[in-house]
């Protein structure tokens, strides 16, 4: 009976905040009224409007007040901001912090439970895509304030020693509607139909921390190398970046990215991912027809030279390959060049340096995926970046401060 006792008592409590807020918002508007027939002003009708709060609709009066010189008023929505279908901030919050984080009908199923009262799917996916807006300036104001700083000071000679910056992007699914081209309705609302073009677009999702730390600060977006390194740099700035830091960053090697990196990272230092050049290894010793056993041996053997600082060797290995798979690993020697100083991965050991970007890719699964790419999920284009600078703010730890 004691262990429960809460879930006897709740719906009292919520049923008695509903009745307090209710006699304050009653209480408030009297107030403003009667300031108001003191200027002469006279309430020429009046109706009831229903104003969300955490405990639930709050059924409230909303006069109209009229004097010729002065025109009409409302004091509820225009003096105390009470309009109708309107909702507190903090039942915003706890949809948005609920859609944030799952599907707008889940949300609104988590919502019912845990405050006792129902807000559609519909209403959540409005409130969210607002809040989101918000974040996305927010998010983007925060950085561009710590990038100006940075950009100001012209010496720092105390600062984080060397910074850990990872960026890599994955795909979600967008799509498009359009008028079907055979027309017609809904057959419940008939509403235009309407067809939906997909496609699948690249988020990148980048991390900057210390090397020392274990927390991280995060950017993600669909968004050029150039706008989301810039971002990158911000988070490294907030982070304790300076003009003296050492910039480690692991990638991919996807084409153009460690070139942005060095550009407007200060002290890069590029180092690409042990696994991501595993596989390019494995698909030149398939082209070459290798055996399993023989395929395990040849890419240790090159994965060690390159361990060793001689990737060189490998280089002139692979031009000089000859018969099946010349192709392949010549495309490979060309590869291993482009990144012959970044796969060094002995040297890197040596000095602390992570050598696979495994943070970075876990980071897709809490960060954009969780929430992007639910299943059967798609967006619109217009509102990618927005969803994910909320999740940015969540896992930045900026929550309160937004809001």
């Amino acid at each position: 009976e004691l262990v429960r006792m809460d879930e006897r008592v709740l719906p009292l409590v919520r049923r008695i905040g509903n009745k307090a807020l209710e006699e304050l918002a009653k209480k408030k508007v009297d107030s403003k009224v009667k300031q108001n027939e003191e200027l002469g002003l006279k309430v020429h009708r009046s109706k009831m409007i229903a104003f969300e709060y955490i405990f639930g609709a709050v059924a409230i009066e909303s006069p109209y007040m009229w004097l010729k010189k002065c025109g009409g008023i409302r004091p509820t929505s225009e003096l105390l901001g009470l309009n109708a279908r309107g909702r507190s901030e903090l039942v915003t919050r706890a949809l948005t912090d609920f859609g944030a984080e799952e599907s707008f009908g889940h949300a609104s199923k988590r919502f019912e439970e845990h405050y006792g009262w129902a807000i559609g799917r519909t209403s959540i996916l409005r409130v969210v895509e607002s809040e989101a807006v918000r974040a996305e300036a927010f998010v983007a104001r925060k950085l561009e304030e710590q990038l100006k700083i940075y950009e100001a000071t012209e010496t720092v000679t105390k600062g984080i020693e060397t910074m850990l910056v990872e960026l890599d992007g994955c795909e979600i699914r967008t799509g498009k509607l359009a008028p079907a081209p055979g027309g017609g309705v809904t057959a419940i609302r008939k509403n235009p139909c309407r067809t939906r073009t997909t496609e699948w677009r690249d988020v990148r999702d980048g991390l900057a921390r210390p090397m020392e730390s274990d927390t991280a600060l995060c950017v993600s977006g669909l968004k050029s190398y150039p706008d989301i390194v810039r971002q990158l740099l911000g988070a490294a700035c907030m982070a304790g970046l300076t003009d003296k830091t050492t910039v480690v960053g692991v990638t991919d090697g996807g084409n153009g990215l460690s070139e942005e990196l060095a550009v407007q990272m200060p002290n890069f230092i590029h180092i690409l991912d042990k696994p991501h050049l595993a596989s390019h290894l494995n698909e030149a010793a398939d082209a070459a027809g290798k055996s399993k056993l023989q395929r395990h041996d040849w890419v240790g053997d090159k994965l060690k030279q390159c361990h060793q600082g001689a990737a060189a060797q490998v280089i002139h290995e692979c031009r000089q390959h000859k018969g099946r798979g010349k192709k392949r690993a010549t495309q490979l020697g060309r590869y291993i060049s482009k990144f012959e100083g970044s796969v060094n991965y002995g040297e890197f050991e040596k000095k602390g340096y992570p050598i696979g970007a495994g943070e970075g890719e876990s980071l897709h699964r809490t960060l954009s995926q969780k929430r992007m790419k639910l299943p059967g999920a798609w967006w619109s284009e217009r509102n990618v970046n927005p969803m994910l600078a909320l999740r940015v703010v969540r896992m930045n730890d900026w929550w309160g401060e937004f809001w």
